[in-house]
């Protein structure tokens, strides 16, 4: 979800905005595009989150497009999609590190997915309008997937451009056919957003 980049980090620290006297709770809406080849195709996120204080929601849907495993010279189509709410456990200034919950679903080709969706993602100000991101995400069952990241942000309000590397695995835990599939995919991704 995403997750990446605090759009007021460098205005004024998190941990000054929770306590400006007379200011009430701040709210920060975030919403981008990301994408990077992954597995030999290309995987495309569209992302959306909304903090109101320590509290949020957050949604992302990726899109991949993948070379099909018959060798026909086809392509595969597989969405994810994670509903998350957060809490900010730790909003100090210069650091925003959140515990995430919530739902994840897959649909692919043949079959589809609903699980539980567990994880975790950090801010850290590196100074000036450049951020450090990393986002971690875990459906333990029915099937499983782990997709995680980390890279680089500038902030420049209200636009927000990202980059860093990828890792996304997929496992179907044999519900498909009987037969175990796990998909790994790497490779860097890149995005732009906008944060108010």
């Amino acid at each position: 979800m995403t997750t990446p980049g605090y759009h007021d980090f460098h205005r004024q620290s998190l941990g000054a905005r929770a306590r400006a006297p007379g200011k009430g709770v701040p709210v920060d809406v975030r919403m981008g595009l990301t994408g990077g080849p992954l597995g030999g195709g290309v995987g495309l996120d569209g992302v959306f989150s909304l903090e109101v204080g320590q509290l949020g929601l957050g949604a992302k849907v990726t899109g991949l497009d993948l070379p099909a495993e018959d060798g026909s010279g086809d392509s595969d189509q597989i969405t994810l999609t994670q509903l998350h709410a957060t809490f900010a456990a730790v909003a100090i200034d210069r650091l925003r590190l959140r515990a995430e919950a919530g739902v994840s679903l897959a649909r692919a080709p043949d079959i589809s997915f609903t699980g539980l969706s567990l994880g975790t993602s950090m801010e850290v100000c590196l100074g000036g309008p450049f951020d450090l991101e990393a986002r971690v995400q875990v459906t333990p069952f029915p099937y499983r997937q782990l997709d995680a990241l980390a890279g680089l942000a500038v902030n420049v309000r209200p636009l927000e451009v990202r980059a860093g590397y990828r890792v996304l695995v997929l496992d179907d835990q044999g519900l498909v056919d009987g037969v175990q599939h796990v998909d790994r995919f790497r490779g860097p991704y890149f995005g732009l957003g906008l944060g108010f």
